[in-house]
């Protein structure tokens, strides 16, 4: 069953303020991720419902509100852990999803290809391409899925997140009856917070290539502003025409969808193109107006 690409803009207004597990991409030593900045987060927001129990940079775990059984006193807290990893050797987003999933036995429930957000300078810019993957355990009863993201980064590199919602680990039972989180069943609960997690992540931080390519278009520059991951949106630009040596701005847009912009030149002359945002700092060549 493919995933709509609204899936997972969709499920991240469940991820709660309660902080962001940033996984760096960009480890020193880690050769997977060799050449991509430092800089460079995969962001984990804690999911809605549950708070942070441990983090250990790649891989952490949450706790929920308790869930109890309808026909007996049995009762548990439930749990949401995730775990990240890289690689640049297998090929594709699908490939690295198949990676990163744990129980590869159990029975696959959904998948297709998504959008992952995109985050720089604390500004939206757009998104990477990635694979979601959900899968449930085939045990009758059993209330435990696993969803897993991959990330298209760049230089063939790919990440994924892998969700695991492991408690409440049953639905039913035909001693304690049904399993609930409040009034919901155990196994939906799974379900939506699993869900829910996949929806929170964005990729945040530069990837390599930035970059501005302007050229004229009759008494305007036009162009686009992107990396290696593609056009980026909603960065600031400066148009500025030589003079006397240096060059001095006569105009500020933003990009647009896919990084495109149109800044009227106002005149003939030499023009550039200067955008900033957070770490991203690109300037494009001389563009001459006639």
């Amino acid at each position: 069953m493919a995933v709509a690409v609204v899936a997972l803009t969709a499920a991240a207004s469940a991820a709660a303020a309660g902080g962001i597990e940033r996984v760096q991409v960009g480890v020193s030593g880690r050769n997977a991720t060799a050449g991509l900045s430092p800089s460079l987060y995969v962001d984990v927001p804690v999911v809605a419902d549950y708070r942070e129990s441990k983090f250990d940079g790649e891989q952490g775990d949450w706790q929920g509100p308790d869930y109890h059984a309808t026909q007996s006193s049995d009762t548990g807290r439930t749990d949401l852990s995730f775990r990240s990893v890289f690689d640049n050797h297998v090929g594709s987003a699908a490939a690295m999803a198949a990676k990163g999933l744990v129980h590869a036995t159990w029975q696959r429930d959904q998948t297709g290809a998504v959008r992952v957000p995109r985050v720089l300078g604390g500004r939206a810019v757009g998104s990477v391409g990635g694979v979601l993957v959900v899968y449930e355990e085939p045990i009758e009863g059993s209330a435990r899925w696993e969803a897993v993201l991959s990330l298209t980064l760049c230089h063939g590199v790919y990440g994924a997140v892998d969700f695991y919602a492991d408690a409440p680990p049953e639905d039913t039972s035909g001693t304690a009856g049904q399993y609930l989180v409040g009034s919901t069943p155990a196994k939906q609960w799974n379900h939506d917070h699993a869900l829910a997690a996949v929806g929170g992540v964005k990729l945040d931080g530069p990837l390599p290539g930035g970059n501005v390519a302007a050229h004229a278009s009759g008494s305007a520059v036009v162009g686009r502003v992107a990396d290696c991951g593609g056009g980026l949106e909603h960065v600031p630009l400066t148009l500025q025409r030589s003079a006397g040596g240096g060059w001095a701005t006569v105009r500020r847009g933003t990009s647009g969808a896919g990084g495109a912009f149109r800044l009227p030149a106002a005149g003939a002359g030499s023009f550039r193109v200067v955008a900033s945002l957070g770490p991203l700092s690109a300037t494009s060549a001389s563009v001459t107006v006639r």
